[in-house]
């Protein structure tokens, strides 16, 4: 899933006249997908022009002195204006050419140190996007869990194996959760799951608790107490 951090990256490294292929095989090495690639692309407008595929216009020493001298002969007259826009486009091409040499010469590659630093943001901004999705997917079954027991004769008993806490379970896993625990009585529950990337753990139970970070994983229907 892009984000922000990705755009801008993309966006910086475009504006460095970074190539497409040089930018896409970084992210890849930090794990991001093709279809997120092309969609982080897609977003930031990137149309697969940059200066590295802009062909160099053709140099004013293409134009030999016997060319002009054809070209001044020939030209009626009354096209005095269409001598003077041949010119002025001459002028262009001299001057444009010049201007995209000056640029080649002066620009400064980016820094491995830069690349690896600004691919170590994005690495963690993401793993910061999958905890609060892990985070989001257990508070939810708190509201599944009261919907389940109020249909379920004022019981939690069977709400470990319902389909409500399958689907969010899954999704929680998805995004990076492992060692999901699921404890209930008759009147109480607690859900518990490993974070992604720390050792820290994420528990919501019946006590009304809207969720917390503990060092261990429930072992009965009250999350534990750091």
């Amino acid at each position: 899933m892009i984000n922000n951090q990705l755009l801008d990256y993309i966006k910086q490294q475009l504006s460095l006249n970074i190539g497409k292929e040089v930018i896409i095989s970084n992210l890849k090495s930090q794990g991001w997908t093709d279809a997120d690639l092309n969609e982080a692309f897609i977003a930031v407008g990137f149309t697969g022009l940059n200066h590295s595929t802009i062909p160099i216009p053709p140099m004013a020493s293409a134009v030999t002195p016997h060319s002009v001298e054809f070209q001044v002969k020939t030209i009626h007259p009354k096209s005095k204006k269409m001598l003077l826009f041949i010119s002025i486009f001459i002028l262009f091409i001299m001057v444009g050419g010049g201007a995209y040499v000056y640029y080649l010469s002066t620009w400064v590659p980016l820094s491995k140190t830069k690349v690896d630093n600004a691919l170590r943001e994005i690495d963690e901004a993401r793993q910061k996007g999958h905890i609060a999705m892990i985070k989001s997917s257990l508070t939810s079954l708190r509201a599944y869990a009261e919907l389940f027991f109020d249909t379920n004769n004022d019981s939690y008993l069977g709400f470990c194996t319902s389909q409500e806490l399958k689907d969010l379970r899954k999704e929680a896993e998805d995004a990076g959760g492992t060692d999901f625990v699921c404890k209930t009585t008759d009147k109480e529950y607690a859900l518990g799951i490993k974070l992604l990337g720390n050792s820290d753990n994420y528990c919501v139970d019946s006590t009304g608790d809207p969720g917390r970070i503990t060092t261990t994983l429930p072992s009965g229907v009250v999350c534990p107490v750091n």
